[in-house]
């Protein structure tokens, strides 16, 4: 587990562990070892003996996007044979008060009066909904201004506290703050809407035609894990998070479960690698 205690990645993690555990009569342990945007963690899986008893939950975040903008001591491809994904989950785009908008089409139409006025905040440069606003607002040819902050939490903090216009967050951490009035939704970020907010349009739906990005989580062993028991894990991974009483618990962190083949994931993952590095590119940013 590439990350700290406590987020909806490790609840994940902790909610599959004890299915699996049940499955197999054998105990998971939910090893934390977070760090670099969870690049230590994964660094240590790529390096684990190939045998089946070391599994990494990787995401969008440690297979494509960290590699694109950190330089890395693996091969997020080479190093790892992947399983299945495990969930999805769209961005949401929130404003404050400061922002009297009840659709997405009123701040674009700000931005792009007043090019630079309206200011968005991200998690950091390089963090996904940071590229993820620069391809909105790319798309919709509505400039604004970057404010990168140290996290969710202090970007949330801005929105709420007006220092900032708007943000694309997470589900799991933006639901709360929706549902208690401190900031509204305008959009997600998925191709379609998501289960978990179905009232809230999708950003093509609200008028930023072919807008679609997602953020996803996975499961790799090392790289040279025999075949038979990468299938293995897929069957019964896959098993465990399409189980239906899985299903509430996975919404209330924002999540959808989403899996498929070892060799169907190889494609979305070099998919996203060719999307996701033309955002790097676009936004300028070079490798740490």
């Amino acid at each position: 587990m590439p990350y700290p205690p406590g987020g909806a990645a490790d609840a994940l993690a902790r909610l599959v562990g004890k299915k699996l555990s049940e499955t197999w009569g054998q105990p998971v342990v939910i090893d934390n070892r977070a760090g670099a945007g969870g690049l230590i963690g994964t660094e240590y899986v790529a390096r684990a003996t190939p045998d089946g008893y070391t599994i990494l939950l990787g995401a969008l975040s440690t297979h494509v996007v960290g590699p694109l903008i950190n330089k890395v001591s693996f091969d997020p491809f080479a190093d790892f044979n992947r399983i299945t994904p495990a969930v999805i989950a769209p961005w949401v785009l929130v404003v404050g008060d400061a922002v009297k908008a009840q659709s997405l089409g009123e701040p674009i139409k700000l931005a792009q009066a007043e090019p630079g006025k309206l200011n968005f905040a991200s998690y950091g440069t390089g963090s996904e909904n940071h590229l993820a606003m620069e391809l909105l607002t790319s798309m919709a040819q509505a400039p604004m201004t970057h404010i990168p902050c140290n996290g969710s939490s202090p970007a949330m903090t801005a929105l709420i506290g007006g220092q900032v216009d708007v943000m694309f967050d997470s589900l799991a951490s933006a639901l709360p703050q929706i549902k208690a009035g401190k900031v509204r939704a305008l959009a997600v970020s998925g191709p379609t809407r998501s289960f978990v907010a179905p009232d809230v349009p999708s950003a093509a739906e609200a008028g930023v035609a072919g807008y679609g990005l997602l953020a996803w989580w996975g499961f790799y062993t090392p790289s040279k894990t025999p075949a038979a028991i990468v299938q293995r894990l897929n069957q019964d991974i896959s098993r465990v998070l399409n189980d239906a009483s899985l299903k509430k618990p996975l919404a209330d962190l924002g999540l959808e479960a989403f899996t498929t083949s070892p060799e169907e994931m190889l494609i979305m993952e070099r998919r996203d690698l060719e999307k996701w590095g033309q955002l790097v590119k676009q936004a300028g940013i070079q490798p740490q």
